[in-house]
């Protein structure tokens, strides 16, 4: 709306840099200015937001969140926005309607379905979980993270096979990703295969000595190897 009052250029570009610079508290204090002053502006909302979750202020930004999808209600970011305050409130349900209706506007968005999949996950509807995070691989083949969780979700499944394919193109797209090599270790250990969950534990351990997880993992593999000292 051409007649709704605007910031000047200069607060918007200083808050855009302030945000993408990771100056929070300084971006949060811009936001809080523009958005009492030209409370219509939608944009300082949508950064508000976005602060506020990332520093862990849920309530403030849950509410606005809302506020953005108020004077935004046909943006797509703005249910996403609204969805991920919502699932960090815990309101889960609300926070699975908010990605539908982001996805319903704009459903080419990897990262939206991805958020949907971890909804569905906390909800224990694994049919739609495993559904969103295909989905989320098909838009961006590329995203390490959709496939760990969608190998979550077969274990939970108890696909055992498919989830450790899963977890090894997660590695292979991100070879640092410690909670991946993790996980299948984990798989492997369910699937007998013990002298490589062995191998993938030890690697866990090599990026991170301090990973309790894989200590564990790795004593379970060595008990079962018979190597009880070690």
């Amino acid at each position: 709306n051409m007649n709704i009052a605007k910031p000047p250029q200069e607060q918007l570009d200083n808050l855009l840099k302030y945000y993408q610079n990771g100056k929070y508290a300084d971006a949060e204090k811009l936001s809080l200015n523009i958005t009492q002053e030209f409370p219509d502006h939608q944009f300082a909302w949508r950064v508000l937001a976005v602060v506020l979750q990332q520093t862990g202020k849920i309530k403030e930004s849950l509410n606005a969140s809302q506020k953005f999808v108020q004077l935004e209600p046909m943006d797509s970011n703005a249910h996403n926005c609204l969805g991920n305050a919502m699932k960090e409130f815990g309101k889960l349900k609300e926070a699975e309607k908010s990605y539908k209706k982001a996805i319903e506007l704009k459903p080419d968005i990897a990262e939206i379905h991805y958020n949907l999949g971890n909804t569905a996950q906390d909800l224990k509807k694994l049919e739609e979980a495993e559904k969103s995070y295909k989905k989320a691989i098909e838009l961006k083949p590329s995203f390490a993270e959709a496939f760990n969780n969608l190998g979550n979700t077969l274990v939970d499944l108890n696909k055992l096979e498919e989830s450790e394919t899963n977890y090894k193109q997660a590695i292979e797209l991100k070879p640092d990703f410690i909670q991946a090599y993790n996980n299948l270790g984990n798989v492997l250990l369910d699937l007998k295969k013990l002298e490589e969950a062995e191998l993938i534990f030890r690697k866990s351990l090599s990026l991170n000595p301090k990973f309790a997880e894989s200590h564990n993992g790795l004593g379970n593999i060595l008990k079962d190897l018979g190597r009880f000292e070690e």
